[in-house]
């Protein structure tokens, strides 16, 4: 499976685009999330990839308001093929919503279908050659974490969102796990810190972990000290930046 980091900043920060990845397996393309800048990302690419699946983790627009933009490039490609959209609950509800916001009658004009897809905490769906599994993790909305599998290799994405038990549970022998690290300690009552992904690090003995949507300041500290992180033991700690590319 290759991974390709679009964007890894938080919703804000104008020298990154808004966490989103790649993961390309075996001729299948799935986007996790789709914010505000992450679609140009997408786009940047979309000569090479052809994309099948978009996971949406919660709806907050650094997370999904690239989507309606992402839908009316593919309409003007005059794409055919269906494009699966996987989520939690309402979420066709909230994506059909900020379509008709930006585009009014757009979803009628399409040439091709939207496949909502609602996913289950603690369910398996098989769907465009993997696994996928949610949990829900602590933000300030609904929100999930994702593992996806394709039999041999399998990674999870936090999104937002403290860690919860079912979360922990997804990262077990993934042999790369994505999460938000937004502050150096856990100073937010909704997002996770750099201290708490090293400490899963290590009870979890995760092999390969990449930290991303670091808040500015959390990003220009760690840019400016080679010293605030140590590698954790048996633990590749990576901050990817945009476009970054990864083999799992």
């Amino acid at each position: 499976m290759k991974v390709t980091f679009l964007g890894t900043g938080d919703s804000c920060d104008p020298a990154r685009k808004n966490l989103s990845v790649l993961a390309e397996d075996h001729g299948r393309a799935h986007m996790l999330d789709c914010g505000f800048s992450s679609t140009h990302g997408y786009l940047a690419r979309s000569a090479q990839t052809k994309l099948d699946t978009i996971w949406i983790s919660h709806f907050h627009g650094d997370h999904f308001f690239g989507l309606p933009q992402l839908i009316l490039h593919f309409y003007m490609q005059k794409r055919i093929e269906p494009l699966s959209i996987l989520s939690g609950t309402n979420g066709e509800e909230k994506i059909l919503s900020a379509l008709h916001l930006a585009y009014p009658e757009l979803a009628t004009k399409l040439s091709f279908s939207l496949n909502f897809i609602e996913l289950q905490p603690g369910k398996t769906h098989r769907h465009n050659g993997l696994a996928w599994q949610c949990a829900p993790v602590i933000h300030s909305q609904s929100a999930n974490g994702l593992r996806i599998s394709n039999g041999s290799s399998s990674l999870y994405y936090s999104g937002d969102g403290k860690a919860t038990k079912e979360s922990i549970e997804l990262m077990q022998n993934c042999d790369l796990v994505i999460h938000e690290a937004f502050s150096l300690n856990s100073s937010a009552p909704y997002h996770f810190s750099i201290d708490e992904c090293l400490q899963l690090a290590e009870n979890l003995s995760i092999s390969r972990l990449a930290l991303v949507h670091l808040n500015q300041e959390t990003r220009q500290i760690i840019n400016a000290s080679a010293t605030v992180l140590k590698r954790k033991e048996n633990t590749e700690i990576l901050f990817p930046g945009d476009d970054e590319k990864l083999i799992v």
